[in-house]
Order: C-alpha cells, then structure tokens, then sequence
C-alpha cells in the first residue's frame, strides 16, 4: 500500500512538474483530471481490485467531493478527509473483505490531490479553482476506475508494475 501511495505521488508529481508553469485554469483542470487517471490506474496496477471494491472506492470518490468545502488552506486532504474515508470503510457501507484495497484507494486519491496542491499552492489559495480542481481529479480517477481490465491503458500499468517488481526485488 505504500508502495502503491509512492508511486501515485511519483506519478503526480511528474505530471504536475512537467506541464504546471504558467498554465490557465482550464489547463489545470485537464491536468488535474490526467493526474487522477493515473492514480487510479497505477493503484489497480499494483493491488489488482476486482469490480466490486472499484465501485467502492467510486464511492468514496463521491464522499471526497461532497467534503472537499471542509478543507483548509493549511490543511491537506489527507489529514481532514481520511478519517471520514475511514469511519465509512469501517462502517457495514463495506464488507470487511474490501475495506484494506477501498482505504489504499482512497488513500491514493487523497495523496494525489495533496501532491497537485504541494505542487500548485496557488491552486488551493483559490477556493473555486481548488474545488474545480478536485472535481476534475476525481473525474479522471472514476475514468480509470471504470475502465476494463482488458484495456491497454490497464494493461501496460501492469506490465510495468511487474518489471518495476523485479527491479526492486533485485
């Protein structure tokens, strides 16, 4: 799981620190939805969900968004929307079976969000471009999460996830 949250923040930042110089609101946002694409592609690359526990983590995309308003300029969404995120993974909304992939899921979304604003400050200082900002990683996140198993964006994450897993068991 930590590997997986790793990855998801290499993979944000990259994107962030490649394309963020000098862009418009609008660039953001197309940015913002790629970085969350890839999150939820790299995260089903390396944990391998089945369809029910990417539903539920679609769904706790959707307690992001309803909370995102509840998150300071001080204050990472990790910190203030994890516990939530924790307290309905734990409730009987998700079988016990589900609940370690839906909270590493989840977790992956919350960093990558924080990595574009650790990135882009004054994306956040701006409360409706913050907002439209989660709103299009989230966008892209639920992309990923719906796309099938058989896809070649899916595919070729996990063929390099196992290349990566050899490198690091070297």
């Amino acid at each position: 799981m930590k590997k997986t949250i790793t990855t998801v923040g290499i993979c944000v930042a990259l994107i962030a620190s490649l394309f963020v110089t000098g862009c418009t609101d609008e660039q953001a946002k197309v940015i913002s939805q790629n970085a969350g694409l890839a999150a939820a592609v790299t995260w089903i690359a390396y944990d391998n969900p089945n369809g029910a526990t990417k539903e539920m983590v679609s769904q706790a995309l959707g307690i992001i968004r309803e909370n995102v308003d509840k998150v300071g300029d001080s204050e990472t969404y990790m910190e203030v929307i994890l516990p939530m995120l924790e307290e309905w993974a734990r409730s009987d909304s998700v079988p016990d079976q589900y609940e370690p992939l839906v909270l590493a899921g989840s977790m992956a979304a919350l960093s990558g969000i924080d990595l574009l604003f650790a990135v882009n400050p004054n994306w956040k200082v701006k409360k409706s471009l913050g907002v439209a900002i989660v709103n299009s990683f989230i966008l892209g996140a639920k992309m990923g999460l719906g796309l099938d198993d058989t896809d070649p964006l899916i595919v070729e994450a996990q063929r390099l996830h196992v290349q990566r897993s050899r490198v690091f068991k070297q």
